[in-house]
C-alpha cells in the first residue's frame, strides 16, 4: 500500500513538474503577446530554448525582452499627427502668402493711379 502511495505522488510530483515548465516556458510569449510585442514569434522560440539547453539564461532574456515596451503605434501616432500638424500648417501659410500677394497688388494698383 506504502508502495501505491509513492508511486502515485511521485507521479503526481512529475505531471505539476510537467505543466510548471510548459506553463514558465510560455510565459514570455504571453507576455510579449499582451503587449503586442512585433517579435512575439522569437520571443517564444528563445524562452523554450532557453529553458530546455541552457538551463534558464535564455529564459530569463526572453522574459527582459518580453517586458521590454514596444511604443510602435504611438510612434506612427505621433508621425501621423506631425504630418497632419504640417500638413495644417502648410495650408495657413498658403492662406497668408495669397492675402499678402492681394494686398501688394492692390497697394500697387493704387500707387500706379496716384
Amino acid at each position: 500500500m506504502a508502495k501505491l502511495f509513492a508511486l502515485v505522488v511521485m507521479g503526481l510530483l512529475c505531471l505539476f513538474t510537467a505543466v510548471f515548465v510548459v506553463w514558465l516556458g510560455s510565459l514570455p510569449a504571453r507576455i510579449a503577446r499582451r503587449r503586442h510585442h512585433p517579435q512575439v514569434d522569437a520571443i517564444n522560440a528563445m524562452s523554450w530554448l532557453g529553458l530546455l539547453l541552457t538551463g534558464g539564461v535564455g529564459w530569463g532574456l526572453a522574459l527582459v525582452w518580453a517586458l521590454i515596451r514596444y511604443d510602435s503605434g504611438l510612434q506612427k501616432a505621433s508621425n501621423t499627427e506631425a504630418a497632419e500638424d504640417a500638413g495644417t500648417k502648410t495650408r495657413e501659410l498658403e492662406s497668408r502668402i495669397a492675402r499678402l500677394e492681394q494686398l501688394l497688388a492692390s497697394s500697387a494698383g493704387r500707387e500706379s493711379k496716384a
